[in-house]
Protein backbone atom coordinates (compact mmCIF):
# COMPACT_ATOMS: atom_id res chain seq x y z
CA UNK A 1 0.00 0.00 0.00
CA UNK A 2 2.91 2.84 0.75
CA UNK A 3 5.08 1.36 -2.06
CA UNK A 4 1.66 2.06 -3.99
CA UNK A 5 1.34 5.55 -3.28
CA UNK A 6 4.76 6.33 -3.44
CA UNK A 7 4.75 5.36 -7.01
CA UNK A 8 1.39 7.31 -7.28
CA UNK A 9 3.57 10.75 -5.88
CA UNK A 10 6.51 9.84 -8.13
CA UNK A 11 4.03 10.01 -11.37
CA UNK A 12 2.38 12.77 -10.20
CA UNK A 13 5.92 14.91 -9.74
CA UNK A 14 6.96 14.01 -12.95
CA UNK A 15 3.91 15.45 -14.92
CA UNK A 16 4.37 18.44 -12.61
CA UNK A 17 8.13 19.13 -14.03
CA UNK A 18 6.96 18.17 -17.46
CA UNK A 19 4.06 20.81 -17.41
CA UNK A 20 6.40 23.30 -16.06
CA UNK A 21 9.49 22.34 -18.33
CA UNK A 22 6.46 23.12 -21.22
CA UNK A 23 5.85 26.83 -19.65
CA UNK A 24 2.36 25.90 -18.93
CA UNK A 25 2.52 26.46 -15.29
CA UNK A 26 4.93 30.05 -15.27
CA UNK A 27 1.94 32.18 -13.84
CA UNK A 28 1.06 29.76 -11.15
CA UNK A 29 4.62 29.14 -9.85
CA UNK A 30 6.26 32.17 -10.79
CA UNK A 31 9.03 30.58 -11.84
CA UNK A 32 9.22 31.08 -15.58
CA UNK A 33 11.39 27.53 -17.25
CA UNK A 34 13.08 29.34 -20.10
CA UNK A 35 14.23 32.41 -18.03
CA UNK A 36 16.16 35.13 -19.84
CA UNK A 37 17.39 32.61 -22.77
CA UNK A 38 16.15 32.40 -26.62
CA UNK A 39 13.55 32.64 -27.63
CA UNK A 40 11.88 34.65 -24.88
CA UNK A 41 14.83 37.67 -24.79
CA UNK A 42 14.38 38.10 -28.55
CA UNK A 43 10.07 38.21 -27.87
CA UNK A 44 10.67 41.30 -25.62
CA UNK A 45 12.98 43.25 -27.74
CA UNK A 46 11.80 47.36 -29.09
CA UNK A 47 11.60 47.95 -32.69
CA UNK A 48 14.13 44.53 -33.42
CA UNK A 49 13.59 45.75 -37.28
CA UNK A 50 15.21 48.78 -36.64
CA UNK A 51 18.68 46.95 -36.17
CA UNK A 52 21.23 46.49 -38.90
CA UNK A 53 24.17 43.90 -38.39
CA UNK A 54 27.29 45.40 -40.39
CA UNK A 55 30.05 43.65 -41.46
CA UNK A 56 33.45 43.19 -39.64
CA UNK A 57 35.10 45.54 -41.94
CA UNK A 58 32.48 48.30 -42.39
CA UNK A 59 32.42 48.54 -38.25
CA UNK A 60 36.05 49.52 -38.28
CA UNK A 61 35.68 51.48 -41.17
CA UNK A 62 33.01 53.77 -39.00
CA UNK A 63 34.86 53.61 -35.92
CA UNK A 64 38.12 55.33 -37.75
CA UNK A 65 36.02 58.01 -39.68
CA UNK A 66 33.33 59.44 -36.84
CA UNK A 67 35.41 61.21 -34.81
CA UNK A 68 37.61 62.44 -37.95
CA UNK A 69 34.23 63.79 -39.22
CA UNK A 70 32.85 65.40 -36.14
CA UNK A 71 36.05 66.98 -35.70
CA UNK A 72 36.15 68.63 -38.97
CA UNK A 73 32.50 69.61 -38.12
CA UNK A 74 33.72 71.35 -35.42
CA UNK A 75 36.39 73.17 -36.91
CA UNK A 76 34.19 74.17 -39.20
CA UNK A 77 31.61 75.46 -36.47
CA UNK A 78 34.65 77.55 -35.27
CA UNK A 79 35.86 78.77 -38.08
CA UNK A 80 32.44 80.22 -39.29
CA UNK A 81 31.92 81.64 -35.82
CA UNK A 82 34.92 83.43 -36.16
CA UNK A 83 34.60 84.83 -39.31
CA UNK A 84 31.59 86.12 -38.27
CA UNK A 85 32.96 88.09 -35.37
CA UNK A 86 35.30 89.63 -37.66
CA UNK A 87 33.19 90.97 -39.96
CA UNK A 88 30.42 91.99 -37.29
CA UNK A 89 33.55 94.09 -35.32
CA UNK A 90 35.03 97.25 -36.54
CA UNK A 91 38.07 97.13 -38.79
CA UNK A 92 39.84 99.51 -36.20
CA UNK A 93 37.95 100.21 -33.07
CA UNK A 94 41.03 102.39 -31.63
CA UNK A 95 42.58 102.44 -28.71
CA UNK A 96 41.79 104.35 -25.39
CA UNK A 97 44.40 106.84 -23.86
CA UNK A 98 44.31 109.12 -21.13
CA UNK A 99 46.86 111.75 -19.56
CA UNK A 100 46.66 112.49 -16.16
CA UNK A 101 45.57 113.62 -13.83
CA UNK A 102 46.24 117.10 -13.63
CA UNK A 103 45.30 120.42 -11.51
CA UNK A 104 42.80 122.57 -13.26
CA UNK A 105 45.76 124.93 -14.16
CA UNK A 106 47.49 122.04 -15.20
CA UNK A 107 44.73 120.51 -17.53
CA UNK A 108 44.32 124.08 -19.39
CA UNK A 109 48.38 123.92 -19.87
CA UNK A 110 48.09 120.49 -21.66
CA UNK A 111 44.72 121.31 -23.64
CA UNK A 112 46.82 124.28 -25.23
CA UNK A 113 49.85 122.04 -25.72
CA UNK A 114 47.39 119.78 -28.02
CA UNK A 115 45.82 122.25 -29.31
CA UNK A 116 48.95 123.62 -30.53
CA UNK A 117 49.97 120.28 -32.06
CA UNK A 118 46.69 120.42 -33.89
CA UNK A 119 45.02 117.73 -32.32
CA UNK A 120 42.33 120.19 -31.18
CA UNK A 121 38.93 118.06 -30.16
CA UNK A 122 40.16 115.01 -29.84
CA UNK A 123 40.26 114.46 -26.18
CA UNK A 124 37.92 114.92 -23.39
CA UNK A 125 38.53 116.49 -19.77
CA UNK A 126 37.11 114.51 -17.43
CA UNK A 127 36.94 114.89 -13.51
CA UNK A 128 38.66 112.75 -11.10
CA UNK A 129 37.64 112.67 -7.43
CA UNK A 130 41.39 112.26 -5.87
CA UNK A 131 41.62 111.31 -2.10
CA UNK A 132 43.80 112.20 0.17
CA UNK A 133 47.38 111.22 0.41
CA UNK A 134 50.10 110.31 3.30
CA UNK A 135 53.46 109.49 3.43
CA UNK A 136 55.94 108.55 5.36
CA UNK A 137 58.57 111.27 5.16
CA UNK A 138 62.35 111.98 6.61
CA UNK A 139 63.58 115.15 5.36
CA UNK A 140 63.78 118.19 5.17
CA UNK A 141 67.59 117.86 4.65
CA UNK A 142 69.98 120.22 4.65
CA UNK A 143 71.65 119.51 0.91
CA UNK A 144 71.49 116.65 -1.59
CA UNK A 145 74.20 115.48 -0.19
CA UNK A 146 73.12 114.65 3.48
CA UNK A 147 69.76 112.87 1.76
CA UNK A 148 71.82 110.43 -0.04
CA UNK A 149 73.49 109.33 2.47
CA UNK A 150 70.36 109.05 4.87
CA UNK A 151 68.98 107.28 1.38
CA UNK A 152 72.34 104.44 1.15
CA UNK A 153 71.69 104.03 4.79
CA UNK A 154 68.16 102.82 3.71
CA UNK A 155 69.04 100.86 1.31
CA UNK A 156 71.64 98.79 3.23
CA UNK A 157 68.81 97.72 5.47
CA UNK A 158 66.85 97.06 2.82
CA UNK A 159 63.84 99.78 3.54
CA UNK A 160 62.14 100.56 0.42
CA UNK A 161 62.00 104.23 -0.30
CA UNK A 162 61.68 107.31 -3.08
CA UNK A 163 63.16 110.39 -3.47
CA UNK A 164 60.62 113.37 -3.86
CA UNK A 165 60.57 115.34 -6.38
CA UNK A 166 58.02 117.75 -5.21
CA UNK A 167 56.23 119.22 -3.47
CA UNK A 168 59.43 122.21 -3.19
CA UNK A 169 58.60 122.81 0.85
CA UNK A 170 59.42 118.95 1.12
CA UNK A 171 62.87 118.59 -1.20
CA UNK A 172 65.46 117.25 -0.81
CA UNK A 173 63.48 114.22 1.45
CA UNK A 174 62.52 110.46 0.72
CA UNK A 175 59.34 109.09 1.29
CA UNK A 176 59.17 105.43 2.99
CA UNK A 177 55.61 104.96 1.63
CA UNK A 178 52.28 106.58 0.26
CA UNK A 179 48.94 105.97 1.91
CA UNK A 180 45.32 106.74 1.80
CA UNK A 181 44.58 107.14 5.39
CA UNK A 182 46.48 108.72 8.57
CA UNK A 183 45.70 105.48 10.39
CA UNK A 184 46.79 103.20 7.25
CA UNK A 185 50.45 105.70 7.54
CA UNK A 186 50.76 105.21 11.03
CA UNK A 187 50.40 101.59 11.75
CA UNK A 188 53.38 101.46 8.88
CA UNK A 189 55.61 103.73 9.93
CA UNK A 190 55.69 101.74 13.98
CA UNK A 191 56.45 98.66 11.80
CA UNK A 192 59.25 100.64 10.49
CA UNK A 193 60.76 102.03 14.32
CA UNK A 194 60.75 98.16 14.68
CA UNK A 195 63.54 98.48 11.82
CA UNK A 196 65.65 101.06 13.20
CA UNK A 197 64.02 104.02 11.60
CA UNK A 198 63.57 106.99 14.22
CA UNK A 199 62.98 110.42 12.26
CA UNK A 200 60.16 109.61 9.86
CA UNK A 201 56.97 111.42 10.83
CA UNK A 202 53.52 110.84 8.81
CA UNK A 203 52.67 114.09 6.79
CA UNK A 204 49.62 114.83 4.73
CA UNK A 205 51.10 115.43 1.28
CA UNK A 206 47.83 116.16 -0.64
CA UNK A 207 44.23 117.24 0.36
CA UNK A 208 40.79 115.65 -1.44
CA UNK A 209 40.76 117.52 -4.55
CA UNK A 210 38.74 117.35 -8.15
CA UNK A 211 41.93 116.59 -10.28
CA UNK A 212 40.97 116.42 -14.65
CA UNK A 213 42.40 113.75 -17.05
CA UNK A 214 42.33 114.18 -21.22
CA UNK A 215 41.25 110.64 -22.51
CA UNK A 216 40.44 109.69 -26.22
CA UNK A 217 37.93 106.92 -26.09
CA UNK A 218 39.22 105.82 -29.56
CA UNK A 219 42.77 106.60 -31.40
CA UNK A 220 43.49 104.77 -34.08
CA UNK A 221 46.94 104.52 -34.98
CA UNK A 222 47.87 107.97 -36.22
CA UNK A 223 46.15 109.36 -33.97
CA UNK A 224 47.36 107.50 -30.86
CA UNK A 225 50.96 108.52 -32.61
CA UNK A 226 50.68 112.20 -32.69
CA UNK A 227 48.76 112.29 -29.34
CA UNK A 228 52.14 110.29 -27.88
CA UNK A 229 54.55 112.08 -29.48
CA UNK A 230 53.18 115.68 -27.59
CA UNK A 231 55.65 117.06 -25.48
CA UNK A 232 56.05 115.20 -21.60
CA UNK A 233 56.68 118.41 -20.10
CA UNK A 234 53.46 119.92 -20.26
CA UNK A 235 51.62 116.18 -20.33
CA UNK A 236 53.32 114.89 -17.73
CA UNK A 237 53.62 111.14 -18.21
CA UNK A 238 51.86 111.61 -21.28
CA UNK A 239 49.38 109.72 -23.02
CA UNK A 240 48.81 105.88 -22.03
CA UNK A 241 46.35 103.24 -22.14
CA UNK A 242 43.34 103.80 -20.05
CA UNK A 243 43.96 100.76 -17.86
CA UNK A 244 47.80 102.23 -17.19
CA UNK A 245 46.48 105.40 -16.40
CA UNK A 246 43.94 104.05 -13.61
CA UNK A 247 46.76 102.26 -12.14
CA UNK A 248 49.33 105.14 -11.72
CA UNK A 249 46.70 107.25 -9.87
Amino acid sequence: MKLRALVLLLVLANMVFFAWTQGWLDNVVGVRAMGDREPERLARQVRPESLRILPASSAAMFATTAPAATAISAATDIEAAEGAAATSAPADAGTCLEAGPFTPAGADAAEKALRADRSADAWVRRPIEVSSRWIIYMGRYSDREVMLKKADALWRSKIPFELLKEPSRLVPGLSLGSYYSRGTADAALTKLATRGVRTAKVIELAQPATMYALRVEHADTALAEQLTAVAKNVLGDGFVPCERAIDRR
